[in-house]
């Protein structure tokens, strides 16, 4: 399939670590295209651009702090290489709200054409490209199995409902290409997790941040089910290590006691998460989306 001049078919994640994001493979484009596009939201910078290689291409991704946009722009600049005089301006397309608030710094800086996309658009154009061209893209997960694959095909995706987690949420119901509306939302988000993190404990950068919540563990602060039952509660389907309430451990267990920063890190991950989770959960059932 064609997805505008990328010839998408055959399009897998690369199973190799070159990154905190995955690259996508793209096996049977051949040609050289010049694509460089930027989103950029209230917390973070993404960068998504295109190379090629004796395998084919390859669409990589960057993230950088929107507080440091500049060091985002100068990425960009080496992406976009010199230009000599009589060339054409490079176009690079781009979304979200910082796409309105640095258009300006962007055209001044990278001397090219800013094309800025409606966000939600871009959005859910993007998603449907995954689902229906990217290999391993969909999974299914619950408590008690692990992470499964789902292979899409040639199915018809819509309706769906997307969950765009970002400094705040956003839900949108999707019924067709092109076609989605807001249906409700949350201000509670990642710039949550990230501002509290930053009160509690001082962490300064993103991915800081993220490196904290790989090591916690969170049943030191929170309050567990097995904390009051002594047990799993079976009647009403809870166990012992579900979460009773967020961060309420820690006046039962010591209040004096000096906890540990990568333990709060992750009871804050997941009281966001799991708050997020039950909103999208609930649309889902207003909404008659499975």
């Amino acid at each position: 399939m064609m997805f505008g001049n990328i010839n998408s078919s055959g399009a897998v994640i690369d199973e190799l670590e070159t990154g905190s994001v995955s690259d996508i493979l793209l096996p049977n484009q051949t040609g050289r295209v010049q694509k460089v596009a930027v989103d950029i939201g209230g917390s973070l910078a993404k960068v998504v651009y295109f190379s090629t290689t004796e395998a084919g291409g390859r669409l990589h991704f960057q993230a950088f702090e929107t507080d440091n946009v500049e060091k985002c722009i100068a990425f960009i600049k080496t992406l976009l290489g010199s230009r000599e005089d009589g060339d054409e301006l490079p176009v690079i397309m781009a979304t979200g709200g910082g796409a309105h608030r640095f258009g300006d710094l962007l055209r001044a800086q990278l001397e090219a054409e800013i094309r800025v996309e409606d966000e939600m658009q871009s959005l859910t154009t993007g998603l449907s490209f995954l689902i229906r061209e990217v290999t391993d893209e969909v999974f299914t997960y619950a408590q008690d199995k692990p992470m499964q694959f789902v292979n899409t095909g040639s199915e018809d995706p819509f309706p769906y409902m997307l969950v765009n987690i970002g400094s705040g949420v956003s839900i949108l119901k999707v019924t067709g290409e092109g076609q989605y509306e807001r249906i409700s939302g949350t201000s509670l988000g990642g710039g949550t997790l990230w501002g509290l993190l930053h009160l509690l404990t001082g962490v300064q950068s993103f991915d800081d941040m993220l490196e904290m919540t790989k090591t916690g563990d969170n049943t030191r602060v929170d309050m567990m089910v097995g904390d009051i039952y002594g047990t799993n509660y079976d009647k009403i389907g809870l166990k012992a290590t579900n979460i009773a309430a967020t961060m309420a451990g820690v006046y039962r267990k010591s209040l004096g006691k000096q906890y540990n920063e990568a333990d709060i890190a992750r009871s804050l991950l997941y009281m966001v998460s799991n708050n997020i989770g039950q909103i999208a959960y609930l649309n889902a059932q207003l909404h008659g989306i499975r």
